[in-house]
């Protein structure tokens, strides 16, 4: 028998101890019953567990599979929501007891996952509040980065797309957004953010901690009901702890406008200032850059009979302290069974355009189910000072094949392509998921995920896994 023979044998006796366990352990969580499904009341808590057995031929995404690691997860969650007329409240928490057993890592048992996350939002006559947070931790040999693919709003860095062995990732974000003054004649408006990512107990260069926050504050003033003025001031830093510790400090004043045409017609412009100082470290030496000029936009918006048609061009600086230039064609209407959101438009940055825009697609279907979100946004990256182009994607169809049973196909997707050689990474998931009801609260799934991932420089790896999970959730009325 060759080594080859031997290593599959291995693979597959793991696979089959790992969904064995999964029974055992399932088998008593089966007898202790089911509650009674309702509606969900007000305010609610809700208490979910799922017991997961795993087991992944190349978890580390290696060019050659140093062999298969499997794990068996308890994942418990506990959420609060609670809603009344001018305001939402929702508060959750989770993680995951693992019980694990790896290629150069051997048995280990830890709790992992660890999350948690927070918003309101609340609107009076005239104002409106949102607030926003949330924490992560997690191991980086089972963090999953193309968890980031449906919101653009996250930011990826170099070291998301980085598979690792050992040590953790942890993440921290905070929004807040204040709006004043709607629909009156003097407004204002503030928004906060931050997000910073941090790792521990690795010692991998691709993986350097990261520091964002943004200010905004706006005055608007309404002088006639079709016109209102604006201006804006913003500051956006970033730092990070890379071998040259970057401090980037981006600071802007805008002036706008904005003008109704006609009921179903508005009219945008803007005209400002940017100024952009960054500090970094050179051969050992500290030095600051410095690049200002001009940012502006002008935009047209208009309702049609199904939605909304518009075109934006915008003009800044990048973060390389290069000037930009955007065009965003957007078009979003009512589906007879769903909606569909669409832009896109060239970017004239670096050596010449780039294809930009994104697509929000979902629909009902007479025998399921089908959602697309993709994005591809030219920025930069923060270190290098380089152009590169992100493209997020994610789709997924579901569908019933009788009253107990579903089918899902999913496709996920991440891309950052750089103009700096050896910072090209990607990585793509197609996953089939079958799910069964076996009571009003318990559900059983199991699937199979082939993932792809190619970094450049490193060369391209794949992995095949496959997963049982038990899952339930208790809803409790206050």
């Amino acid at each position: 028998m060759t080594a080859r023979h031997r290593q599959q044998r291995t693979s597959r006796r793991r696979i089959g101890v790992a969904l064995t366990v999964t029974a055992i352990l399932g088998a008593p969580l089966l007898i202790a019953g089911s509650t009674v499904a309702q509606d969900v009341p007000n305010p609610s808590l809700k208490l979910s567990y799922g017991l997961s057995a795993n087991a992944d031929d190349n978890l580390a995404l290696d060019p050659v599979s140093r062999g298969t690691s499997t794990y068996i997860d308890n994942r418990v969650g506990l959420a609060y929501q609670s809603e009344t007329r001018v305001s939402m409240l929702k508060v959750d928490a989770g993680g995951v007891f693992r019980l694990s057993d790896l290629p150069q890592r051997g048995r280990d048992a830890s709790f992992d996952d660890r999350s948690f996350r927070f918003s309101y939002d609340r609107e009076g006559d005239t104002s409106r509040l949102t607030v926003r947070g949330a924490y992560n931790k997690s191991d980086i040999a089972f963090f999953d980065p193309l968890s980031l693919a449906a919101d653009r709003n996250l930011p990826i860095d170099q070291g998301d797309l980085v598979t690792g062995r050992r040590g953790d990732r942890i993440s921290y974000n905070a929004g807040i957004r204040l709006q004043t003054g709607i629909g009156r004649p003097l407004g204002f408006n503030l928004a906060a953010d931050r997000y910073d990512r941090t790792y521990s107990g690795t010692n991998d260069p691709r993986n350097f901690d990261t520091r964002r926050t943004n200010l905004s504050f706006q005055t608007v003033v309404r002088p006639d009901p079709r016109l209102n003025l604006n201006f804006t001031v913003s500051q956006d830093d970033y730092a990070s702890d890379n071998f040259e510790n970057t401090d980037r400090r981006s600071r802007r004043a805008t002036a706008g406008v904005g003008y109704d045409l006609d009921p179903s017609t508005q009219l945008t412009a803007s005209l400002g200032y940017t100024r952009i100082v960054t500090d970094r470290t050179f051969q050992n030496v500290r030095g600051s850059e410095e690049k200002s000029g001009l940012n502006g936009s002008l935009g047209l918006t208009r309702e049609m009979q199904n939605g909304t048609f518009g075109v934006l061009v915008t003009h800044d600086l990048s973060v390389d302290r290069k000037s930009f230039t955007e065009v965003l064609f957007s078009r979003s209407m009512d589906l007879p069974t769903g909606t569909l959101a669409l832009s896109i438009g060239p970017n004239f940055q670096g050596g010449g355009p780039s294809l930009v825009g994104s697509i929000n697609y979902g629909q009902e279907l007479a025998l399921g189910s089908i959602s697309a979100f993709a994005s591809r946004e030219v920025n930069q990256d923060r270190n290098a000072e380089s152009n590169r182009e992100v493209t997020r994607v994610q789709v997924n169809l579901q569908r019933p094949l009788n009253a107990l049973t579903g089918i899902g196909v999913g496709y996920d997707y991440i891309s950052v392509a750089s103009d700096v050689t050896g910072r090209d990474s990607s990585r793509g998931r197609i996953n089939l998921t079958v799910t069964r009801s076996l009571t009003e609260d318990w559900q059983l799934l199991g699937g199979y995920s082939h993932i792809y991932s190619d970094r450049e420089l490193e060369g391209t790896a794949k992995s095949n896994s496959v997963f049982v999970t038990l899952k339930r959730g208790l809803t409790f009325a206050f």
